[in-house]
């Protein structure tokens, strides 16, 4: 007769229960204990585990408390390839909210992502709904999921996330596209620079690329267009000896009594569908042009923040 080689045979009834293990499940927060210490960096450097679970080719990593205006957005991803489409991710260790979905609304609108995904522990019904709402009525190509997160073990193994998709666009999941749609522009900003909501910000588009200062104070405080103006009118005030330090193009002010915010932008003539010799160039004057906006703009905003904060506390 063979030998029977199983380590764990089977016992009278055919069972094995030596053999398999137990599945438990872990509260996330053993897991991960903080939501923006622990759970968005890990996050952050996983993205690959989101990406399988939702079918996306998503790049290993992403940024975190990515600057959108005076808020932050927890991760801005991006797609795999050259063209990849933006994705805002927004997280939450507990049950979803109002502000969570409002805020990845207005953090994916800030940064143009084409893909939204809320991660969070559970889904409230009527937020999953949002998430079907938004994918029947928007474009067909912007994306929104709803994704949410467990942990499990087996046994005494370490705990295992687990992302279970709750809302997702319609066909999903798409078959790969092998061409991508020519990008229209690429933006960068969120530099602060002296005062909080004075930040830089960069863009090349279609037809030009150009570097900007944008002044946009708290809007939760109710003297934020006083010190728009105030600080806009005290770069003005300088706007010839300004003017020198960019001895290559005029800069353009704009202010409008009204609007949260205003700017100083120099613009170049250029296109993102420019050959990759000009566009390197372009990429070149960008980075220069944002360093000579920092060296410039940032010691005069300091100045007049300095001065603002003085007549503040009565000085």
């Amino acid at each position: 007769m063979e030998q029977d080689t199983n380590a764990n045979p089977p016992d009278s009834a055919g069972h094995q229960d030596d053999a398999l293990g137990i599945i438990e499940n872990v509260d996330v927060r053993q897991v991960w204990r903080y939501e923006a210490h622990n759970f968005t960096p890990w996050l952050a450097r996983n993205l690959e585990r989101l990406g399988q679970a939702l079918h996306l080719e998503l790049g290993p990593s992403g940024d975190t408390e990515v600057p959108v205006g005076r808020f932050s957005l927890d991760i801005l991803a991006q797609e795999a390839g050259p063209e990849g489409r933006k994705v805002a991710i927004e997280n939450q260790l507990g049950g979803t909210d109002h502000t969570h979905l409002g805020q990845l609304l207005t953090y994916a609108a800030g940064r143009e992502a084409k893909v939204a995904i809320w991660v969070a522990r559970h889904f409230d019904d009527n937020h999953r709904a949002a998430i079907d709402w938004l994918n029947q009525w928007t474009l067909d190509e912007v994306e929104f999921y709803a994704v949410k997160v467990r942990a499990i073990r087996i046994d005494d193994s370490k705990p295992a996330p687990i992302f279970e998709p709750v809302a997702v666009p319609a066909g999903w999941p798409r078959p790969k596209q092998t061409v991508r749609a020519v990008p229209r522009k690429e933006t960068r900003g969120g530099f602060e620079i002296g005062a909080q909501g004075c930040l830089l910000y960069t863009e090349l588009g279609e037809h030009q690329a150009y570097v900007e200062l944008w002044i946009a104070p708290d809007r939760a405080k109710p003297d934020f267009l006083a010190t728009k103006h105030r600080i806009f009118g005290g770069l003005e005030a300088d706007k010839a000896a300004i003017q020198k330090e960019f001895p290559v193009g005029e800069l353009v002010w704009y202010r409008q009594g009204n609007r949260h915010f205003a700017e100083v932008r120099l613009v170049r003539p250029a296109s993102i569908n420019d050959p990759p010799e000009k566009l390197d160039e372009t990429r070149a004057w960008i980075e220069d042009t944002k360093v000579k906006f920092k060296e410039v703009f940032k010691p005069r905003v300091d100045k007049i923040w300095a001065e603002i904060e003085r007549e503040g506390a009565g000085e």
